[in-house]
């Protein structure tokens, strides 16, 4: 074997379920990568509530080249042009900000576009925001010594594969929630530039049956939720950008707080290297 190479592995995918040769899949996609590193000498990952450092990029052999095929074609490309770009243009939010007499107000502090308003593809998007929950699930088991603490319950990681591999159009027992996510006005640093691995908030007070997670990633946050009380899913599908008719996407300034107030919390709880020393500084301001 090359040095440095990896062995080619032949295992099922993690998607079509087919025994075949797979590709060393990148588990934070490759093009978003490009963008949270972006003129940086480094890029700040988040795992277990922890800001991780690293030019490293996750992969493991996990999906087969039709699989990876799909993942971009289905979502990933349309995603990519149409969240925060390198020169800091942010095509969706343009659009929103355009757009923003169609917001519908649902409190003081937040509302929603209807996607076709916005011209958004919501397959697409919805598509793209599955794949970055089930690729950091999937990987769980072939990196170990990444810190990759999520975890879901049988029935809503097999609803995800299944919609993946298109096997079906609904995400049963599943919501996902997207929100578009402004600039902070003034901040010296554009902290929408980052990832954050998914990973499970357990903090909520709507019983041990549902299970939130959540992941930020350039400009736009992901929740999904998962249960399997139907009336408790169905509530939550009322907000779900595959589920409701409107196909919402939101935006609200407790999100927002909520999105800063986590990453400076991942911030200070990390290793004090010189790097995140200087991150922190800029998120106080």
């Amino acid at each position: 074997m090359v040095r440095g190479k990896v062995p080619p592995t032949v295992e099922d995918c993690r998607i079509c379920k087919r025994r075949r040769l797979l590709r060393n899949s990148h588990v934070i996609p490759r093009g978003v990568y490009r963008r949270v590193q972006r003129d940086e000498k480094f890029s700040v990952n988040i795992v277990q509530r922890k800001a991780i450092l690293s030019q490293a990029q996750l992969k493991a052999p996990l999906f087969c080249s039709d699989c990876e095929q799909r993942l971009s074609k289905r979502g990933e490309d349309y995603f990519l042009s149409n969240c925060l770009q390198r020169d800091g243009s942010f095509p969706l939010f343009f659009r929103a900000e355009i757009c923003s007499p169609s917001l519908k107000a649902i409190r003081p502090q937040a509302g929603y576009w209807k996607a076709d308003t916005l011209g958004a593809d919501y397959e697409k998007i919805v598509y793209f925001g599955a794949s970055i929950f089930y690729r950091t699930w999937a990987a769980k088991t072939k990196l170990p010594n990444h810190q990759i603490s999520i975890e879901f319950e049988p029935t809503a990681g097999e609803a995800l594969r299944a919609y993946l591999n298109e096997e079906c159009q609904d995400i049963p027992n599943v919501a996902l929630n997207v929100s578009l996510i402004p600039p902070v006005i003034g901040s010296p640093r554009d902290f929408r530039y980052a990832y954050s691995l998914p990973q499970e908030i357990k903090t909520h007070t709507l019983g041990s049956s549902v299970r939130f997670y959540t992941s930020e990633c350039l400009g736009f946050a992901f929740t999904l939720v998962s249960s399997d009380d139907p009336g408790m899913i169905s509530a939550m599908q009322t907000n779900c950008l595959l589920h409701n008719p409107d196909h919402p996407i939101f935006i609200s300034s407790e999100m927002l707080r909520a999105t800063v107030n986590r990453q400076i919390n991942w911030v200070r709880n990390s290793q004090p290297t010189a790097h995140l020393r200087a991150y922190n500084e800029t998120h106080r301001n």
